[in-house]
């Protein structure tokens, strides 16, 4: 099932162009698919990732944009990093605050 983004105008839900997102995402990661912003995450194995957005690939399956200037590994991932939703242990929206 897919969970699908609805805006408010005044006492109407308008539903808009935004990406639907599986329901198997975590609130905060669902956030980053429709609402580019600073947020993290951190997997099973403890390697944590700053990220700007996310990319729905399937309800299994999203693609993060990392964030280049918090990277201290060797790799870049310039076109994303594709993650498996069971493998993130948390997901955080403005981890460094608003």
């Amino acid at each position: 099932m897919l969970r699908r983004s609805l805006e408010r105008k005044g006492n109407m839900e308008l539903e808009s162009n935004l990406t639907e997102v599986p329901d198997t995402y975590p609130p905060a990661l669902a956030k980053a698919v429709n609402d580019p912003f600073d947020y993290a995450l951190m997997l099973t194995n403890g390697l944590m990732y700053e990220f700007s957005d996310a990319v729905v690939i399937d309800k299994d399956w999203v693609r993060i944009h990392t964030k280049q200037e918090t990277m201290t590994r060797r790799f870049c991932f310039d076109r994303g990093l594709e993650i498996q939703i069971k493998n993130i242990m948390w997901v955080a929206d403005a981890p460094h605050g608003s």
